[in-house]
Order: structure tokens, then C-alpha cells, then sequence
């Protein structure tokens, strides 16, 4: 067996006071022709600074580095990358820095026994 529910709402309306009501509408109605009457002209000059010399200096400085001063670092990097992970570097039996470490450890191995 349920219980009916027997709900009630209560609403609540909250308006000024009754002698206020006439100013407070005024004030929005002139606020509204404020509003609707604003024209504003907006400053037609300048409105940043420019670049120092020092600035435009720098930036030239970063545009042709990565023009044309890039690829003197990126190509040697690129080509030790490329050798790095190549199967000749990998390769411990081809790699030649491996194999001198390996007969400088063998050498020193027979010197200190």
C-alpha cells in the first residue's frame, strides 16, 4: 500500500518597496536611453607601440637563422641520428668503436692477470 503524496508549492515574489517602484523605473528607463542614444567614436590613431630596434634585431636574427642557419645544425644531427640507429652502429660485431673497446679491454685484461 503507498501513501499518496499531497505536495504544495509555495511561491514567493519579492518586489521593493512600493515607494521606490516609481524611481527605480525611472532610473531604468532613462538608463535605457543612455543606452540606446550612445554613439561612441573610438580613437582612430596608433594603437600599439612598434618594435625597438633591438626587437626588429632579434627577430631578423631568428628568421634567418631558421632560413638559412638551420640546416647547418639540423644536417650533421640528422646524419648522427641516421648512423646511430643504423644496422652498422647497432651491429656490435661491425661497430668499430665497439670492437677497439673490446681489444682495449681484452689487452688490459691479459696485462692485469
Amino acid at each position: 500500500m503507498s501513501k499518496g503524496g499531497g505536495g504544495s508549492s509555495e511561491t514567493t515574489v519579492s518586489e521593493p518597496w512600493a515607494g521606490a517602484q516609481p524611481y527605480i523605473t525611472k532610473g531604468y528607463e532613462e538608463a535605457a536611453g543612455i543606452y540606446d542614444q550612445f554613439n561612441p567614436t573610438y580613437y582612430g590613431g596608433q594603437t600599439q607601440a612598434g618594435f625597438s630596434p633591438d626587437e626588429l634585431t632579434a627577430q631578423a636574427g631568428t628568421r634567418d637563422w631558421a632560413t638559412q642557419g638551420a640546416p647547418n645544425v639540423m644536417n650533421p644531427a640528422l646524419s648522427a641520428y641516421q648512423y646511430g640507429t643504423s644496422n652498422q652502429a647497432i651491429d656490435v660485431a661491425n661497430n668499430p668503436y665497439v670492437q677497439g673497446m673490446a681489444q682495449q679491454a681484452a689487452k688490459d685484461g691479459l696485462w692485469s692477470a
